[in-house]
């Protein structure tokens, strides 16, 4: 019995080890560019994407779309007040 218990403890650390191997990812230091006078406002991910918000410096507010993984500039999606 208490070789069962040591056998199932076992394998509890590995499948723990394991499953945190897989988890871990390392992104590192990504440069993004903001035009002068932008202000984050909020970042969101989904998809593979990262998204920031921003107020841009003449008021209006812009989204900048990131690839997750690569950190690079998918796009810029300007935010106009309709009619």
């Amino acid at each position: 019995m208490t070789a069962l218990l040591v056998i199932g403890l076992i394998l509890l650390l590995v499948g723990m080890a394991r499953t945190a191997g897989e988890m871990s990812a390392t992104l590192g230091d990504l440069a993004v560019r903001v035009d002068p006078g932008d202000q984050l406002i909020d970042i969101a991910a989904g998809d593979g994407r990262l998204y920031l918000t921003v107020r841009q410096a003449d008021g209006g507010q812009a989204v900048i779309v990131l690839d997750a993984d690569s950190g690079r500039r998918l796009g810029r999606l300007r935010l106009e007040a309709g009619e």
